[in-house]
């Protein structure tokens, strides 16, 4: 599962930059048109950027993956579980984006 953006009305895509605020992380993958269930609260498996430390805060990275949050990046969410590398699905407790970037 990745972080997905608001592009339209109705509509998400696969969020693409760090500066990204997400709307939540997509439940499935989905081509163009197609339905799919964005998760907005509570937990769920997120594919990993890199190396996550338990309880590090969560941002999407510039693919949609989760990555520790740094300057510029809106908190979206908390890591449950820890990530050793690229790839792996860690478990991360979906929260609203904090107001302000971190500084």
């Amino acid at each position: 599962a990745r972080f997905v953006v608001q592009s339209a009305a109705d509509e998400v895509e696969q969020a693409d930059a760090i500066t990204d605020r997400a709307v939540g992380v997509a439940r499935e993958d989905a081509s163009t048109g197609e339905t799919l269930g964005v998760v907005v609260g509570g937990f769920i498996g997120v594919e990993a950027a890199a190396a996550i430390a338990l309880g590090a805060n969560i941002a999407p990275s510039a693919n949609g993956r989760a990555q520790t949050a740094v300057a510029t990046q809106f908190v979206h969410g908390i890591a449950r579980e820890a990530a050793t590398a690229a790839g792996d699905i860690i478990l991360v407790q979906i929260v609203p984006p904090t107001g302000a970037a971190l500084a």
